[in-house]
């Protein structure tokens, strides 16, 4: 059904845009026969309200530009390192200390349901964002030492692998917001604390921190598995550990050579987003924006699970 609906929409935006309209307030539609479909499935647009927070009506007004270009996923990049807005009910705190401002920079659940409801009309999926176990600096409690802190106590940082209250405190989370589809990000920064480094050498991970994150991202995926959802995951979880479910989607943003990453990707049969090419804030001529038209993955080899 979603997908027959995302053709329909698809269609009623190109018919919508060959609409036009006289002096008179009569509308008309010029005889035309157009032969078309998408190149690629996956058409995303991202946002990142942690870094700047946007009010609702921005992301509707987002939206609506989206299906106008005829963009059909909302990578909403909803919490991060600098503010957790998400207002979670099971853990009320983590907006009311972790937000830029607990009340007038925060998304309700009714402000959650309302962007997808209004997305879906416009043939858009929303797919918010929960990074873990890195870029929750504004969590709350379980977070393990920045490396920027002197003297690392273990207090601040990616989430303490370590302990079974961060798996129990993640289920929880994740049970709230399963009614949509969510992200989750790997980052490395765990060599500061001690008691990280302690749990790696008892359980004879010794200092390689490729086992710590597959350990972590192992129990992960069996959490987001158990709710019936699909994990994205950044790059770097494949880097760092090439096992992985089939069924999960791996998303390519560093720079350097992409292809390579992406055939990597595709020749151990795994889901493609590629990201890559398209930031908008590579370094490169001004406003020079021929340079992201011009990239065409599909044309070179890389069309099997691309979603091309």
């Amino acid at each position: 059904m979603l997908i027959v609906c995302l053709f329909v929409s698809i269609g009623l935006e190109t018919f919508s845009q060959l609409v036009y309209q006289d002096d008179f307030g009569t509308h008309f539609v010029n005889r035309t026969d157009i032969e078309d479909s998408t190149q690629f499935q996956y058409r995303g647009l991202l946002l990142d309200t942690s870094r700047h927070y946007l009010p609702v009506p921005v992301i509707l007004k987002t939206l609506d530009a989206m299906a106008y270009s005829k963009f059909n996923v909302f990578h909403w990049h909803i919490v991060d390192d600098p503010s957790f807005p998400y207002q979670s009910r099971t853990f009320p705190n983590l907006s009311n200390k972790g937000a830029f401002h607990p009340v007038s920079h925060v998304y309700t659940q009714s402000d959650v349901k309302r962007v997808i409801s209004y997305a879906r009309m416009r043939g858009i999926r929303v797919l918010p964002e929960f990074d873990s176990p890195g870029h929750t600096n504004f969590w709350g409690r379980g977070k393990i030492t920045r490396h920027s802190e002197k003297h690392p106590s273990g207090t601040f940082g990616p989430v303490n692998p370590a302990l079974p209250s961060t798996y129990q405190f993640m289920a929880s989370l994740f049970k709230e917001v399963a009614s949509v589809s969510t992200f989750f990000t790997v980052c490395f920064c765990r060599k500061s604390n001690p008691h990280i480094r302690a749990f790696m050498q008892k359980v004879g991970f010794g200092v390689d921190l490729p086992k710590l994150d597959a350990f972590y991202m192992e129990r992960i995926v069996n959490i987001t598995s158990a709710l019936n959802k699909t994990s994205i995951v950044w790059q770097d979880v494949f880097d760092y550990r090439e096992r992985l479910r089939t069924s999960s989607v791996v998303e390519v943003w560093k720079h350097g050579c992409y292809l390579c990453e992406v055939r990597r990707l595709t020749k151990a049969e795994l889901r493609v987003i590629l990201a890559t090419p398209w930031y908008l804030d590579q370094p490169g001529p001004t406003h020079n924006w021929a340079r992201y038209y011009v990239v065409a993955p599909c044309l070179q080899g890389l069309q099997n699970n691309l979603f091309c």
